[in-house]
């Protein structure tokens, strides 16, 4: 029945608060690493909603001919099973002619979702807002990797404004991941980016990503789910 929602994995254990034996993202290694120096850059001012829809790309369409009704026949020589369902037909009397009582509003053309318009979604839903950049250091004595991990928490009490309704979100939520590999002491920079669609909720109500303008978005970058290595706010 899908009860749980996006509470799956991780999002549940932080929902109510249960302290996992081992939290996602969790790895073992024989060395050791530290971030450092988090640093957030705005590459695109927030904004609730996407570009318009791009103009000139439409909705792909189907041949709705129908075929000829004995194209529906079964084979001639066709051996049935028992109790099996088949897509045929025995014969054309089964077949009633007329106009088919579709659903009211089937026949309405209905204007492009612009939440579309490219492959994937309109292509303004992955235009990158934020930049992250941060430093990992190999504090260890050995050569090893790590896979840093970005978290996103999105801003408390955000509205649906149609309905005053409070939208429901999991405490973070996994936005990005880069596997880095390190001698001993060494460090490097790594960087990150945060995408309209990363930075957004899908509204059932407006049919479209929305992003939160108000309020702060914060950033935790780490070595798993819990795992809080540097922090920032957006």
């Amino acid at each position: 029945d899908f009860k749980e929602g996006p509470y799956i994995d991780y999002r549940h254990f932080d929902k109510y608060n249960i302290t996992p034996r081992y939290e996602f993202g969790f790895g073992l290694s024989y060395t050791k690493f530290e971030f450092f120096n988090l640093t957030l850059t705005t590459t695109k001012p927030k904004s609730a909603l996407p570009l318009p829809r791009p103009e000139g790309i439409v909705p792909p369409t189907v041949d709705s001919t129908i075929p000829d009704a004995s194209t529906a026949l079964f084979p001639e020589n066709f051996r049935k099973l028992k109790k099996r369902i088949y897509p045929y037909i025995s014969s054309l009397k089964d077949i009633k002619t007329g106009r088919y009582p579709y659903p009211l509003g089937y026949q309405v053309r209905q204007t492009p979702s612009q939440a579309g318009g490219g492959e994937g979604g309109n292509p303004s839903l992955f235009e990158v807002h934020l930049t992250i950049n941060f430093t990992l250091t190999n504090t260890g004595t050995r050569k090893g990797q790590e896979v840093a991990q970005l978290y996103l928490s999105f801003p408390p009490n955000v509205l649906e404004p149609s309905t005053g309704e409070s939208i429901d979100f999991p405490v973070r939520v996994l936005r990005g991941f880069e596997k880095v590999e390190l001698e001993a002491g060494e460090k490097a920079t790594v960087s990150l980016g945060l995408t309209r669609k990363d930075l957004s909720f899908w509204s059932v109500v407006r049919q479209n990503w929305v992003m939160p303008t108000e309020g702060q978005f914060r950033i935790t970058v780490g070595r798993s789910s819990r795992d809080e290595g540097v922090v920032g706010v957006w």
